[in-house]
């Protein structure tokens, strides 16, 4: 247990209740529900999560690093784990074990934390005692008017709620497009690794390699996310596309009256299944598409955030400059570098639309990997041969008491 941080936490707690309370109030006047569902719960603890980042990122009096107030920290400590386990709850419901329409109540959302190990990580667990995680939840799930109107330090602290809040669900938004990719990108990246296996079994090994260092979702870290991204995305068929078209449900209900709306085409491309069989080709051409148009999403939400910071929306660069380069997506920097061609070599897709077939793009890669290991070779050889030609290089310097003065060291080479 991390005793430093529930020490912080037990010290500020009072505090930390009240602005929790606060900024619930806040979301749902806001964005108002009937009932607090775990959908909810996720986007008021990611509400709470922000709190820090908004501080420090904002146009008009951020606060320096290192100087955030104990309260906030404390209040980032107690929402992760709400965020963390709502979140955890949804994707059970989407998976078929509950129902995420029902409303939620503080002893079912613990119960189902301690019974799953939520709250317990690989280095560390949850610094609260169970009594305050249950408090801080009925604080989340019910409110507190009484502690809201205690939360003058936080009402100071954040003089315009609504940009706060505007930029908090930019945030969440923006986590969960790239979740939800991410999960569409793995199983993608298992159909081209399928269709390796096939065609070139070397190639196959090599991507496996190649993706330990490159996937694209590394960003989220070797973190519950990451970990519950893969477990989506390796599912079968059926059951990730009902996770995947829960989670676009999601985050198009996560929007912000100010918000830009994230490109229609993205949406319709996640909730697309995917085709059994399709070549290589295809496979990649998916995921370039995929990869512009998360960028493009990106972008939009982006601007969201600007505007709620107070920089007026404007980023630098347009829409066109920020568009991702082909050697930064996997899939195709992968193919480029299996082709012997350069990333950014628009020869790429020519190569893989105009095969016949994916045994034909094998045996191009084939050739290529011949041509590397030839290379390769010759190199070692080449460099063999320079060291065995060089003259033997004899050390003249001064001497000082019986050594050898470094600063007057030379290499004199004696043919």
């Amino acid at each position: 247990m991390n005793f430093s941080a529930l020490r912080q936490l037990t010290e500020h707690w009072t505090e930390v209740m009240c602005a929790g309370a606060y900024l619930r109030q806040l979301h749902v006047a806001r964005y108002p529900t009937a009932a607090i569902r775990p959908g909810d719960l996720y986007w008021m603890g990611s509400t709470l999560l922000n709190v820090a980042n908004y501080l420090l990122r904002r146009r008009a009096n951020p606060i320096p690093d290192g100087h955030l107030p104990a309260v906030v920290a404390g209040l980032y400590k107690a929402s992760l784990g709400v965020t963390g386990v709502s979140y955890t709850i949804c994707v059970s419901c989407w998976a078929g074990r509950g129902d995420e329409r029902e409303p939620i109540d503080q002893d079912a959302i613990y119960d189902y934390a301690d019974r799953n190990g939520t709250l317990i990580g690989t280095h560390e667990v949850c610094a609260a005692s169970p009594n305050l995680i249950r408090a801080f939840l009925e604080v989340m799930v019910r409110g507190d008017a009484q502690r809201a109107r205690r939360a003058t330090d936080m009402e100071k602290l954040l003089p315009h709620p609504d940009a706060y809040l505007a930029y908090s669900t930019a945030i969440v938004r923006m986590h969960l497009v790239k979740h939800v990719v991410a999960v569409r990108q793995i199983a993608l990246f298992d159909r081209l690794g399928a269709r390796l296996r096939q065609m070139c079994p070397d190639a196959a090994r090599r991507l496996k390699r190649w993706l330990t260092r490159h996937e694209p979702w590394t960003a989220l870290g070797r973190s519950p996310d990451y970990e519950l991204t893969r477990w989506i995305a390796r599912q079968n068929e059926a059951l990730r596309d009902r996770v995947v078209g829960k989670l676009v449900k999601l985050i198009q209900r996560f929007h912000d009256p100010t918000s830009t709306r994230v490109p229609g085409a993205l949406f319709q491309m996640l909730r697309r299944p995917l085709v059994e069989g399709i070549s290589l080709a295809e496979i990649v051409a998916e995921q370039l598409a995929l990869s512009e148009l998360e960028v493009r999403a990106l972008y939009a939400i982006a601007c969201d955030q600007s505007k709620a910071l107070g920089a007026g929306g404007r980023l630098v660069g347009s829409i066109d400059s920020l568009a991702p380069r082909r050697s930064d997506m996997p899939a195709w920097a992968f193919m480029a570098e299996e082709l012997g061609l350069e990333p950014d070599n628009p020869s790429v897709r020519g190569i893989l639309t105009r095969a016949r077939s994916d045994n034909q793009i094998g045996e191009r890669m084939k050739r290529n990997r011949v041509k590397v290991a030839k290379a390769k070779d010759d190199g070692k050889r080449s460099k063999g041969k320079a060291v065995r030609d060089l003259p033997a290089p004899t050390i003249t310097g001064k001497i000082r008491g019986g050594r050898l003065a470094a600063n007057h060291v030379e290499l004199a080479l004696v043919g």
